[in-house]
């Protein structure tokens, strides 16, 4: 069969090792947030223990990879490193692909890393010499200048939540891209936790309605509020409701700046529900 991911149907439910791969998910959630409770590492570690107990449970002729005996070490690592994605050598391919491009440019291949170094000296240098930090790559799309906030659509709805210096001229942007996230209409994003409230801890959920810049380049959402109902541990996603509320918030001031990915699933749209899921635990 040879068919992209998205025409691939996954029924977890009539496998076996669903379990297991519910307990995988977990780990995962956990390795891949990028800040946690220090209190995790003991919680990783009883997940690694029993995910163990069940793939040898479940596989009793397979031998564990090194991969897999890696795990055992990840709660003592987060215990005194932090949260193990920053930890992660993934990225280090990015950092080489500048290299790659200078030695392809380099004619003579006689010690080509001496080279490498000199052209990274020399870089640094430059840096430091012309005071020249970190450059911001932000991106943005097209945009329509407005006079005045007031004249935005909807407004009498977010003005109550509006940054105080967005209470003026601005620009209406189709979409943004900050620090490599993109943001555009009907992105969802996550806002907060409900643990600033008094009965639970279930995150808060936004979809972008409309996005504006001010003078001083700041980027605020105006977010169509999506309540959490609960938690579908089957599907591992928040089952959620859209609300009627208009919230306003600074895209610095996200939970996380990764955005969430919402679905829909039923079968027409009198019977559906929306799920929202994460790339990592919050």
């Amino acid at each position: 069969m040879k068919q992209p991911n998205s025409r691939c149907l996954y029924v977890a439910h009539r496998l076996r090792w669903s379990e297991t791969r519910e307990k995988m998910r977990e780990i995962m959630d956990l390795i891949l947030a990028p800040k946690l409770q220090k209190e995790t590492c003991n919680l990783l570690r009883v997940l690694v223990s029993e995910f163990h107990m069940m793939f040898a449970e479940l596989f009793p002729s397979e031998r564990f990879t090194p991969k897999s005996h890696n795990f055992v070490h990840y709660g003592t690592i987060f215990q005194f490193s932090g949260p193990i994605r920053n930890l992660s050598t993934i990225r280090f391919e990015a950092k080489h692909k500048n290299k790659k491009k200078e030695a392809n440019a380099t004619t003579s291949r006689r010690n080509i890393t001496h080279t490498l170094c000199i052209k990274e000296q020399l870089s640094l240098c430059y840096r430091l010499m012309t005071h020249k930090g970190l450059e911001s790559n932000n991106s943005y799309g097209m945009n329509e200048y407005v006079e005045h906030v007031s004249l935005c659509h909807d407004y009498i709805l977010f003005k109550s939540t509006l940054p105080y210096d967005f209470n003026n001229a601005c620009l209406i942007m189709k979409w943004v891209e900050v620090h490599g996230q993109t943001y555009r209409k009907g992105t969802c994003v996550v806002i907060r936790c409900k643990e600033h409230y008094l009965y639970d801890s279930l995150p808060v959920f936004g979809l972008v309605k409309s996005i504006l810049r001010n003078k001083k380049d700041r980027i605020c959402l105006i977010c169509q509020i999506i309540l959490t109902l609960n938690f579908d541990t089957y599907l591992h996603a928040y089952v959620v409701q859209k609300s009627e509320q208009i919230e306003c918030v600074i895209i610095d001031e996200l939970l996380t700046p990764f955005p969430a990915i919402l679905v829909s699933l039923g079968k027409d749209l009198t019977h559906h529900k929306l799920y929202v899921t994460l790339k990592h635990a919050l």
